[in-house]
């Protein structure tokens, strides 16, 4: 059975990232207004997007960033052809820098031939007739509450990092301002032209992971208890060897205070950068963190 939903219940970001953390297998038609698209995904990537008259990595951002956008997710649908190649971190980035430019491509109304194929035409579609805004609008609270948890939980129910998920679309913003304002990193390389990898695709003959440096031990939230956990953080180390974003990986709410300490910690690492290729790359790592 489809999951439909509103931008605003669940922003398109979110869902992406969902889908991804889940590794799964879909197709997300997507309507705003009068423009249609639909992007896929293949075990946890994304494939291809149309939006409009766009394809490709831009019609990916122009849906991002479609303001009142009614989304339905299809399970199992494998896209017939392949127009995004880029890896979903860089794509997302991409996505960002764009909005934060005011540089989002800017589809026209034209639904292409495989929109039109699976009856994806107007507002009488499967996606937009299935909650309109007036409809939204008659909702009690307490039914677009109800309708909220349960597009929630069906959703993120296959998602074991849900705090991750729920935090990744602000870390991207913040990802994209830093490295526009950081002008050239100090490796030569321009921040934009830096990919972004997990520590597990670091597998090539010039592939490097990084490596701890500079350990910071972190500060128990109570000395008095007899409690020494291990809280591992989800770390991003730029080029530089530094900790660009940390988040907590699993959050577990008897840990609250051992994990933001733990995370207080974590950003003072210092790492020997990693490198794919003998070329610098951030790298998403899983890092633990001990109070001992």
């Amino acid at each position: 059975m489809p999951l439909s939903g509103h931008s605003s219940d669940l922003s398109l970001a979110d869902l992406v990232q969902a889908n991804i953390h889940g590794r799964n297998t879909c197709r997300v038609l997507v309507a705003s207004g009068d423009r249609r698209g639909a992007f896929y995904l293949a075990d946890g990537q994304v494939v291809h997007a149309t939006f409009g008259d766009l394809e490709g990595s831009d019609a990916f951002s122009a849906m991002l960033a479609a303001p009142e956008a009614h989304f339905q997710v299809d399970s199992g649908l494998v896209a017939k052809r392949r127009t995004i190649s880029r890896d979903w971190q860089a794509l997302m980035l991409e996505a960002m820098r764009l909005a934060d430019e005011g540089r989002l491509p800017q589809p026209r109304t034209a639904v292409s031939a495989e929109l039109d194929a699976i009856g994806m035409r107007g507002e009488g579609s499967s996606v937009a007739g299935s909650a309109t805004a007036p409809d939204r609008q008659n909702n009690t609270p307490e039914q677009a509450s109800q309708k909220r948890a349960i597009s929630l939980r069906a959703m993120l129910g296959a998602v074991a990092t849900v705090v991750l998920v729920m935090a990744a679309a602000s870390a991207f913003v913040l990802l994209g301002k830093a490295g526009k304002a950081d002008g050239p990193s100090s490796t030569g390389v321009p921040n934009d032209a830096v990919e972004t990898v997990e520590s597990s695709a670091l597998k090539g003959p010039g592939d490097v992971a990084p490596r701890v440096v500079q350990q910071i031990a972190p500060r128990s939230p109570d000395p008095s208890l007899a409690l020494s956990p291990t809280i591992v953080c989800r770390v991003l180390v730029n080029e530089r060897g530094e900790v660009a974003e940390a988040s907590i990986f699993r959050s577990r709410l008897d840990l609250a205070a051992f994990e933001d300490a733990a995370l207080d910690a974590a950003k003072k690492y210092r790492f020997e950068p990693g490198r794919k290729n003998g070329r610098p790359v951030r790298v998403w790592i899983n890092l633990p963190v001990s109070f001992e």
